[in-house]
C-alpha cells in the first residue's frame, strides 16, 4: 500500500506542476518584455509545458498499472501503457471514452518525444489544459486510500 501511495503522492505533485505550466503558458500573451526576449521565453514556456506533459502522462499510466495490481487485483502481464489502458476500460475504471483520449494522449507523448516539429509542440502545448483535467478526472477514480 506504501507504494502505491507514494505514486500518488508524486503524480499529485506533477500534474500541480504542469498545471502551474500551463497556466504561464496561457499568459504569454501578456508579456512586455525587451523586444527580441518574448519569442525565447515563449519557446521556454511551452517547452515546460510540454516536459510536465510528458512526465505526467508516463507517470498515469504506471500509476495505473499499479493501482490495478494493488487495489483492483488484476493480474498484469503487460507493460504497455495502451493496454494497461484498455484494462482499465475493461473493468470499467474507465469509461470507453476516458480511455481512447488517454490512449491518444499516449500517442501525443510519445510524438513529443521522438519527433520534434514546430506544429507537434505547438499542439501539444496548446491541449495541455485539456489533458490536464483528464489525468486529474482520471486520477480521482484511483484513489484508495
Amino acid at each position: 500500500m506504501e507504494n502505491i501511495k507514494n505514486k500518488y503522492a508524486g503524480i499529485v505533485q506533477m500534474l500541480h506542476s504542469l498545471k502551474r505550466a500551463v497556466a504561464a503558458y496561457d499568459k504569454r500573451n501578456l508579456l512586455i518584455l525587451p523586444c527580441g526576449y518574448e519569442e525565447d521565453l515563449i519557446i521556454g514556456l511551452r517547452s515546460a509545458v510540454i516536459q510536465s506533459f510528458e512526465y505526467c502522462t508516463d507517470h498515469l499510466w504506471k500509476y495505473m498499472k499499479v493501482y490495478l495490481e494493488e487495489v483492483e487485483n488484476v493480474s498484469m502481464q503487460t507493460t504497455s501503457p495502451s493496454e494497461i489502458v484498455r484494462h482499465a476500460v475493461r473493468i470499467k475504471l474507465l469509461t470507453a471514452q476516458e480511455g481512447e483520449s488517454i490512449i491518444e494522449m499516449i500517442k501525443i507523448r510519445n510524438k513529443t518525444s521522438h519527433i520534434y516539429k514546430e506544429e507537434i509542440a505547438d499542439f501539444t502545448a496548446n491541449k495541455a489544459h485539456e489533458h490536464y483535467v483528464l489525468m486529474l478526472n482520471v486520477l480521482t477514480k484511483m484513489v484508495s486510500f
